[in-house]
């Protein structure tokens, strides 16, 4: 297929240049058309001067402009080059100027990089969408919502969107080729209004302010302090009400010198196993440690069962023919592995890799329909994973395991990353997810699983929770219950003194 990407004729980026790359992997004929955008980003131009004197910027990023020398052979398309499918990456398309489908990146609905930036001055991150317009119609071809860890940096939130909407438009691209165009009829693309150069300005100048405060207090106070707790249900829990239950949560005690988190619970003979990952700081690695709990609500200490070379967390667990399994987050070791109890609970045994070379968080597994599903967040290496969830699927356990065919499947910080082994609630599949808008793990979605097959996934949101009333934490990440107990994990304040 023959593609036309429209770029800002005064100011190429990196992420359009890795556009047509991928693209150009992809097998099409790809030309750049330089045109000249509505609106100039001169704004955030010098907001990034201003920030690279604080943070560590490179040259490379998504969002940063291009030396013109080193691309301008073979970036312009000749006069009588026909495209098949246009991309205006920067809104300069009028209806009057399309000769042909146009793909469209918008920004809250609103055409142009100005439009990308201006609510990232508030630190939300933009609703993304790829709009195609044909002369017969519009529709949407793809949504996303991009997360943006470095809240306090403009460009590096700006470089976050960038990154997104590039894969948005890998995916939009292939189902425009696949015939795949079924969406909403959407309303006129506008063109984005320029982002005010004072705000722009101010918002880089609070993130320096911001960044040096934090250094000076860091010895003091260490945020992403994360705390286990359980509660004992009485047919309350959320994965049987889907709504916060009426009584208090009792916390894992700990000494400051490590968190724990993601916890997974196995109710046997009359005690909850609750397997977690321990993070020692000093030692910057996860483990898979073990605590139980009796009839009475009483815990005991935790205990080191797995031990790797590399990271260890989110230790999911589950039961098969009469064997007890365990699915540990490896992305450390860009794997997926699999680990069988050779004497529950505490003797654990490698079986195998079921995924290589894949950099996957919070792999969670489930059975469904005649086959195995692993939902896991996906990243690069580069890309976050706060936003981006991807799917593998098998015959049976050990595989052979394949990728979905939509791989990322969805694109979206408010609920992509798995949170929690999936239940059953009133007939339907639902899914924890970690809704990441705001923040990593600043509280859970709970979403629907509409459709499912190697081909196509679907999913709606039908409940959002934060941290438990009361507790005075910041965050909420993952979820999971068996038997008579509920074990949830929450964000609070470290201090050192």
């Amino acid at each position: 297929m023959k593609i036309g990407v429209i770029v800002d004729r005064r100011a190429l980026r990196h992420w359009q240049v890795e556009l047509g790359n991928r693209l150009r992997d992809a097998g099409h004929e790809v030309h750049t058309i330089r045109r000249e955008a509505a609106l100039a980003m001169a704004g955030v131009e010098l907001a990034g001067m201003i920030e690279s004197r604080v943070y560590t910027l490179g040259q490379n990023r998504a969002g940063s402009l291009v030396d013109s020398a080193e691309t301008a052979s073979g970036l312009e398309a000749a006069p009588s080059f026909a495209a098949d499918l246009t991309i205006d990456t920067i809104g300069a398309l009028r209806p009057a100027d399309m000769t042909g489908p146009v793909l469209t990146p918008l920004f809250d609905g609103v055409a142009g990089e100005a439009a990308a930036v201006t609510p990232l001055l508030s630190r939300r991150s933009p609703e993304l969408v790829v709009e195609l317009r044909t002369e017969k119609k519009a529709s949407i071809v793809v949504r996303g919502l991009a997360a943006t860890p470095e809240s306090g940096s403009l460009l590096r939130s700006f470089d976050r969107v960038c990154e997104r909407i590039c894969d948005l438009l890998v995916q939009g691209v292939a189902r425009f080729a696949a015939g795949a165009l079924d969406g909403a009829l959407s309303e006129p693309a506008k063109v984005g209004a320029a982002p005010a150069l004072a705000s722009a300005v101010a918002f880089a100048s609070r993130g320096v302010a911001q960044k040096i405060a934090m250094r000076l207090a860091r010895p003091l106070i260490k945020d992403e302090h994360w705390r286990i707790a359980w509660r004992r249900t009485r047919g309350d829990a959320i994965s049987q009400t889907l709504a916060w239950p009426p009584s208090d949560f009792t916390f894992l005690p700990d000494d400051g010198t490590r968190f724990y988190a993601d916890p997974f619970v196995v109710w046997r003979d009359g005690l909850a196993y609750v397997f977690c990952e321990e993070y020692p700081y000093a030692t910057g690695k996860g483990v898979i440690s073990l605590f139980t709990i009796d009839e009475k609500g009483v815990a005991s200490t935790p205990r080191v069962i797995i031990d790797r070379p590399y990271h260890l967390s989110y230790p999911f667990i589950f039961e098969r023919d009469g064997e007890t399994f365990m699915i540990p987050e490896t992305s450390g070791n860009n794997t997926i592995e699999l680990y069988r109890a050779r004497s529950f609970p505490d003797d654990w045994e490698f079986v195998r890799v079921l995924v290589s070379d894949v950099n996957a968080g919070d792999a969670t597994l489930i059975e469904r329909d005649g086959r195995f599903w692993i939902f896991a967040a996906l990243s690069d290496g580069e890309r976050s994973t706060w936003d981006t969830l991807g799917i593998f699927h098998a015959p049976a356990l050990e595989g052979p395991w394949q990728a979905h065919t939509q791989n990322p499947v969805l694109i979206d910080a408010g609920c992509a990353r798995p949170a929690g082994r999936m239940f059953e609630f009133g007939g339907a599949l639902i899914r924890p997810a970690q809704d990441c808008r705001t923040g990593y793990g600043v509280g859970l979605a709970l979403c629907r699983i509409d459709r499912l097959d190697p081909d196509e996934f679907g999913q709606s949101v039908v409940r959002r929770f934060g941290p438990p009333p009361g507790t005075g934490e910041h965050g909420l990440h993952t979820l999971n219950d068996s038997g008579p107990y509920e074990v949830i994990d929450t964000k609070g304040w470290r201090r050192q003194f």
